[in-house]
């Protein structure tokens, strides 16, 4: 007879006997038990927590690779009788959606999970003949919802023309745990407030879990204004254009509200609080002159845009009569070319029967349906430019009432544009995120000192003791140089800042200059839960040469999750031993590292089938290192006698190391059985 013996240390002894001989009888055994819902996630199996049926169990025999599945009863249990024996161990997959308990929770085996929560691999059992074990259970739950939406917007150029275009980048991911739906971005095309020229880069209906999607959107960079007001240069609004799908060119202007807005009246505010402005000021008297060229430079549509007008027309009675009445007029070219033209007030008056009659007062502040900035669009036919396509559009000239008339042109400085992610969960709950990207027009520089940082995490799910990467990346977004700039990281305490670390500091950093850095952590689950989540808050700080201080955050987060009850052992050795033939025998030992930390010095020894002796223990072998999950094979060719017809003798061999992290010593130990036959 030959047996063969596997110890792991810290996980489990599996047995594997094989019989050889002419009487010997077949070797089966019974292995099986249940998988149930986990509702209080405490890992132990409760009267009231129900089986789960349909889920596959899968038993793996460790010497051929051999499997047989299961699926669970209706009441949660699966069986696998006459099994051969021998070692195995038991996979368990994990329904989708669900999540596995903790391991190993409590004293008593029959009734905790032994399903490993990252893998849903058991620990190996020795399955002898006639054995019935079943105590080989797996504990599921559903986890809780955890919705969340990230959003990261860049544009291909710090610095376009006057009437230049950007392309903007918009990555939208999921970083819940559930779907989200209706997800739209939106981009505020560089008016903060004003909604008039805000444009839609993508809706996605549905954007599941770690689901992450790219778009890019190409606009001509909306233009500053300014002019001169009551003899002070003044930002009077913004000049956006985009040209459509299908060719048409959509202008929008937005007034400055420190020009003018859509206040009046009783609720009249800021600058018209004090001109008494009233809602008849706006009839008949403001209106805003565009002209268009063509891509060669000829002027081809120029015209007056009426802002509102007593109209029997709109519901409300009064509304835009466009390029050819009220305030508007004709001035170069055709009035067909002009598709469409609206006007802020206009919406707003015409929106719902509900705000037809503001025409004395304006709604008090804040009314989030009211537009209070004070804007016209206009969209113009793409025929109306010729071959030569588009070119331009300016605003030579702008009437409002009070303060009358005044003459805007393009004011060099640097457009921010803020985009915005929404989506809903099917519960009903809103989430949003947002992100911007500034460029500037023409020589205009940044002249705002400013700093980013990213921060992120690999991997973002770690076991209990598990590494993480965070990487960091500070960048001078200013146009002046950074001192002492300094990353921080909370350790992820927010609230504790006993435990942060510095991460790097730079002793200075030129305009646009970026570094990245990286760190790795050991994180560790000391929580009752299974699953922790852990969010780090990095800081960069830094100073300009006049001693004004910047700073940005950002944040990574890992969830760490319970293995085994005690955790992964730190440390651990398997050594398997078997031999072969009869008489003049040769061993074989695989010592294999089974912890998650590197091995040391290990020596491998043999007590020469003689356990209480130690005068005739011989030494197998030395192995200088093992990393963990590697294996080393080592033999020994022995000849034993017997004087006996017949001899069963088992040598006991023993492995020993030093985990380099911590100078534990760990141990394993394996047995392998030869009977000696002595011929008449």
């Amino acid at each position: 007879m030959i047996s063969r013996s596997i110890l792991t240390l810290g996980i489990v002894v599996v047995l594997v006997s094989v019989l050889a001989g002419p009487a010997a009888a077949i070797c089966t055994a019974t292995i099986g038990d249940f998988v149930w819902l986990d509702l209080d996630r405490d890992g132990i199996q409760d009267s009231n927590e129900p089986g789960v049926e349909g889920v596959t169990v899968t038993l793996h025999r460790v010497l051929n690779g051999y499997d047989w599945v299961r699926t669970t009863d209706a009441q949660g249990y699966y069986h696998l009788p006459s099994v051969a024996c021998g070692e195995y161990y038991l996979v368990f997959d994990c329904p989708t959606g669900y999540e596995f308990t903790q391991q190993d929770a409590g004293s008593d085996d029959t009734v905790d999970s032994d399903a490993d929560p990252l893998t849903g691999r058991t620990q190996n059992v020795m399955l002898t003949n006639g054995t019935a074990d079943m105590t080989w259970d797996a504990g599921i739950y559903l986890p809780e919802e955890e919705p969340g939406i990230e959003l990261e917007k860049t544009a291909d150029a710090s610095v376009v023309p006057q009437g230049g275009q950007v392309t903007y980048t918009y990555r939208v991911k999921n970083i819940g745990t559930v779907t989200l739906y209706n997800v739209t971005i939106i981009d505020d095309n560089g008016t903060p407030g004003a909604t008039a020229d805000d444009f839609v880069v993508a809706t996605i209906p549905v954007l599941n879990p770690g689901e992450e999607k790219t778009y890019t959107f190409t606009v001509t960079l909306t233009l500053p204004m300014c002019a001169d007001i009551d003899g002070q240069p003044t930002n009077v609004g913004f000049l956006s254009t985009q040209v459509l799908a299908n060719g048409d060119v959509k202008i929008t202007y937005i007034q400055s509200r420190n020009v003018v807005d859509n206040t009046y009246g009783a609720n009249a505010t800021g600058y018209h609080e004090h001109r008494l402005a009233t809602f008849k000021d706006r009839v008949n008297s403001d209106n805003a002159e565009f002209s268009l060229t063509n891509g060669a430079g000829d002027e081809v549509l120029a015209f007056e845009v009426d802002y509102i007008t007593a109209s029997s027309s709109y519901p409300s009675g009064y509304g835009t009569l466009g390029v050819t009445g009220g305030d508007g007029s004709m001035i170069t070219g055709d009035a067909a070319d002009v598709v469409s033209c609206s006007t802020s007030l206009t919406t707003n008056l015409n929106q719902s029967p509900a705000f037809y009659g503001y025409t004395t007062d304006s709604p008090p502040e804040p009314n989030p349906s009211w537009d209070y900035f004070n804007s016209y669009t206009v969209v113009v036919s793409g025929a109306a430019f010729g071959a030569s396509g588009f070119g331009t559009v300016t605003v030579p000239a702008v009437h409002n009432s009070p303060p009358c008339r005044y003459e805007p042109e393009p004011c060099e400085g640097c457009v921010t544009n803020i985009a915005t992610v929404a989506a809903v969960t099917d519960s009903g709950e809103e989430l949003t995120a947002s992100d911007w990207a500034e460029v500037c027009i023409g020589d205009a520089t940044p002249t705002d000192p400013g700093v980013s940082l990213t921060k992120t995490a690999s991997p973002t799910t770690v076991p209990s003791g598990g590494e993480v990467t965070y990487t960091y990346t500070v960048k001078n977004t200013g146009a002046t140089t950074l001192y002492d700039v300094t990353v921080m990281d909370d350790n992820g305490t927010p609230e504790d800042a006993g435990d942060d670390f510095l991460v790097v500091t730079i002793a200075s950093m030129a305009p646009g200059e970026q570094a990245t850095f990286s760190l790795t952590l050991t994180l560790t689950n000391t929580s009752s839960s299974r699953k922790k989540r852990v969010t780090n808050i990095a800081t960069v700080t830094a100073v300009t040469d006049s001693g004004q201080e910047v700073t940005d955050s950002d944040e990574a987060t890992v969830d760490v999750k319970k293995g085994k009850k005690d955790g992964p052992p730190s440390s651990a050795l398997s050594l398997t031993k078997t031999a072969s033939p009869v008489t003049v025998v040769t061993y074989t030992y695989t010592v294999e590292n089974t912890g998650q930390s590197p091995l040391a010095d290990i020596i491998v020894t043999d007590d020469n089938g003689t356990p209480k002796t130690a005068d005739d223990d011989f030494l197998v072998g030395t192995i200088p290192s093992l990393a963990p999950g590697e294996q080393a094979t080592l033999s020994v060719t022995l000849t034993v006698t017997s004087s006996s017809r017949s001899k069963s003798v088992t040598n006991t061999a023993t492995a020993t190391g030093t985990n380099t992290d911590t100078g534990q010593e760990v141990t394993a130990t394996a047995k392998a059985t030869v009977t000696v036959s002595v011929s008449k």
